[in-house]
Order: C-alpha cells, then structure tokens, then sequence
C-alpha cells in the first residue's frame, strides 16, 4: 500500500486584503508539522503543492525543519487539482445579498463573515444560489479534485509516500469520495478542517483508495489549534 497525506495550510489572513498569506500563527502551525515529522524521521518519496501561495508558504516552513536537520526532501511538483473551491469569490458576488449592511452592525466581524460564508457555500451545493460564469462550479470542482485524486493514486509503484499543500475544501473532498458522502455533508465537513491538519489515505493501484484518518493535529498545541 502506498499513502498520500493531505496537508490543510496554515492560518491564512483571514478579513485581510490578501487572506492568500499565511498568518504568524499559520506559519507556526506550519513549522510545528515540520518539526514533528522530521523529529521522527518521517521521510515522503513525493511532494505535490497546489497554487495557492498559502500552500507554498506552508510546504516552505515544513521543508525548512527538514533542510535545516539536513534529511532529504523531494523536489516540489505543482498540481492545479489541488486548488481551494471558489466558496469565497461566490460570497463577495453575492455579497448585498447574503450579507446586507445595516445600522450598528461591524460588517467585517469574522462571525457573521463565517455565518454567511457557511450560508453561501451550502446554498451553492444544494443548487440553490447559480455559480457565476467567471467561476467554476461546485460540480467542476468536485471533477477536477476527484480527476487529481485519480491521477495521484491510480497504478504505480507500491509503499510510495506522498504529502500534498492544499486547502480545507479539497481535503473535505477528497474525504467525501472515499466515504461516499454527499455534496451537503462535504461541504459541512471541510468548516471542520483544521489549519496544518493531516488527512491520510491508503492506496493502490488494483485496490483503489481508502480513508486512513481525518484532521489530525499531533503536532500541535491547544494553543495553535485553529479552523480560519
């Protein structure tokens, strides 16, 4: 059997003009994986990063605590597949209407951002709110991640060990096909990703894949524990 562990970056910048960087505290959650893996000689055969910079920022402070212990790391392949979904642009396009401004109320609160976002994102799923045209659907997102996920564990060699960089969405995804959930529940399941969590799977190339563990977070302290 061979493993693909999923990677959630770090503390984005969430509420910030750019949330594509990772936080100080992300860039510790980060460095705490990395230093947990190395410490114990955990060594990957193969390293896939998304194109998001959070993911690459990430990849860089886990591969940090490796180089600097002076064990190997695999050179980085880029892979589109593992993108986030378009949950946040869906959200500002329909921003008036899912998130109205009224008298009194701080229209930047990280709460009633994550109470629409979470609003936005099940409407989506469910059918109930269209993808704009300049936005790939949910439909094509799920494609394209269950297309990567193939091309990742189909065929090839046995007791090979991959890490991929990705984003909450593709995790809860990724989960949701191999546990045969459906749209509503995977949706529901990526708000529970932590930030530096690992998602572990099990593959082969006759046998197909299995889910090995959700969301763990070893690696971290209560006090680096977070979801945004």
């Amino acid at each position: 059997m061979s493993e693909l562990h999923l990677v959630r970056h770090g503390q984005a910048s969430a509420l910030a003009a750019d949330y594509d960087h990772l936080s100080p505290l992300g860039v510790e959650q980060s460095r705490a994986l990395g230093d947990y893996w190395a410490d114990r000689g955990f060594r990957f055969d193969r390293v896939l990063l998304g194109p998001r910079h959070r993911h690459r920022q990430t990849l860089d402070a886990v591969a940090a605590a490796y180089h600097e212990r002076g064990l190997p790391w695999p050179e980085t392949e880029s892979l589109a597949a593992l993108d986030e979904h378009n949950g946040p642009e869906l959200l500002n396009h329909y921003r008036e209407r899912l998130m109205p401004s009224s008298a009194g109320d701080d229209s930047g609160s990280l709460r009633r951002f994550l109470r629409a976002y979470q609003d936005a994102t099940r409407q989506w799923v469910r059918g109930e709110l269209e993808t704009p045209s300049h936005l790939e659907s949910w439909g094509s997102f799920r494609s394209r991640v269950e297309g990567g996920l193939a091309a990742v564990t189909d065929g090839g060699s046995r007791g090979i060990r991959t890490v991929a960089f990705t984003s909450g969405g593709t995790v809860a995804a990724v989960a949701g096909y191999a546990l045969g959930i459906d749209d509503e529940k995977i949706i529901e399941l990526s708000w529970r990703v932590r930030n530096a969590a690992v998602t572990e799977l099990l593959f082969s190339g006759r046998r197909g894949f299995a889910l090995h563990t959700f969301n763990g977070t070893p690696h971290l302290e209560p006090r680096l524990l977070t979801y945004i």
